[in-house]
């Protein structure tokens, strides 16, 4: 079973994991041949100047008459004008 040992792996992950600071691992594994990136909090990320930088952070009233803060999607596109299906085929 693939899984057998999973209890004890994830202990001695975990425990090797915690003896470094994030930080000592970024520059530990920075250049290593794998895309590497800063892990953070839910208020690290959202705080962040990428994601304020990119308008990622949403503010929005709730019913309860607060203000919440919700991530928006990282998926945006250019305004541009509509080609009609016929039109693209003959600009082709």
């Amino acid at each position: 079973d693939r899984v057998a040992n999973r209890i004890g792996l994830i202990s001695l992950l975990q425990e090797r994991f915690e003896a470094k600071t994030r930080e000592e691992w970024a520059q530990l594994l920075e250049g290593k041949g794998f895309p590497l990136g800063p892990l953070r909090t839910v208020k690290e990320a959202f705080n962040c100047e990428q994601a304020k930088a990119r308008g990622m952070v949403e503010a929005m009233e709730h019913s309860a008459g607060e203000t919440i803060h919700l991530p928006r999607s990282p998926i945006s596109f250019s305004p541009s004008k509509a080609i009609p299906p016929s039109s693209a085929v003959s600009a082709a």
